[in-house]
Order: C-alpha cells, then structure tokens, then sequence
C-alpha cells in the first residue's frame, strides 16, 4: 500500500494535469455517490407514503362495511321488534342481528389497528357497546312477549340512537 501510495505522489509530482484530472474524476464519482443516495432516500419516503395510502385506502374500505354493518344490525333488530312477526323470522332476525353485531365489533378492532380516527373509534365503540347492552335487554323483553315493556326500556335508556331507530329525538 505504501509503494502505491509513494508511486502515486512521485506520479503526481511529474504530471501536475494529472491531479486536476484525478480530482474531476473524484468530484464527479461522489455526485454520482450523492444523486444515488439521494434517489435511494427519495424511494423510501415515497414507499411510505404508498403504504400511508394504502392503510387510509383500506381504512376507507372498513369504514363503509362498518356502516353497512351497523344499518343490517339495526333493521333486523327493528324487524324484530314487530308483534306480529311470526317466532321463526324473530328468531332469524336475532340471529342476523348477533352476527351483523359481531361484524361491527370485528369491524371496530380492525379499524383500530389500521388506526383511522383512533379517537373517534373509542367513543364509538364505548357508545356501540351501551347500544348492544340495551338491545340485549329489548331483545330479551321481546322474546318474552313483552313488547310494550321493551320499547319503553329502549326509550327510557337515554341512548339517543337508540330513540333514533324508534322516530324519536336525537338528543340523549
């Protein structure tokens, strides 16, 4: 290494254009270094800003099958709640509604981990489960024949999207 190193001084000694030329040399390799670096640096942040996409893409997706979810749950559990549904289609109705419950539910957790709206998800989660709670209770009053009973549980509650399903006021 030495011997290159003494050969390469005595070089530049006898030939001054060598070390102009050796320095152009050495000046454009490290823009060449510079501008890939650069460009490599330039693929990842746009890498994750496709996966940013594709997690608010897919986030989207959840969203819309969440409310989907949500209105099967609630027309079946108002079908439900029809006196003069026959025993058989009540207890499909409960059936369709514990499983579109179950969606939303399935549904929440996986919005949550793809992390859209992680505030907004809390609450409704905490408001969806007091909606399930007393859904449950109506439910339970129906299948006992107690229909007037289970409407006024449902009222009296204070969810107001429960009351909502009912035609009455938003407010609760």
């Amino acid at each position: 290494m030495t011997r290159f190193l003494r050969r390469a001084v005595r070089l530049f000694r006898r030939e001054p254009r060598t070390v102009a030329v050796f320095g152009v040399i050495v000046a454009i390799s490290l823009g060449i270094l510079a501008g890939l670096l650069h460009s490599v640096r330039d693929l990842y942040s746009s890498l994750d800003q496709v996966r940013s996409i594709s997690v608010d893409v897919q986030a989207l997706g959840v969203d819309g099958e969440l409310q989907y979810q949500i209105q099967e749950s609630r027309i079946r559990f108002l079908h439900m709640m029809i006196p003069a549904t026959s025993e058989d289609d009540r207890l499909s109705d409960i059936a369709r509604v514990r499983d579109a419950d179950l969606k939303v539910s399935l549904l929440t957790g996986k919005a949550t981990l793809l992390n859209a709206g992680l505030p907004r998800l809390r609450l409704f989660a905490r408001a969806w489960e007091g909606y399930d709670d007393v859904k449950d209770d109506m439910i339970a009053l129906a299948l006992q024949g107690r229909f007037a009973d289970a409407l006024c549980n449902g009222k009296g509650t204070g969810h107001g999207r429960l009351r909502c399903g009912f035609g009455g006021d938003s407010a609760g």
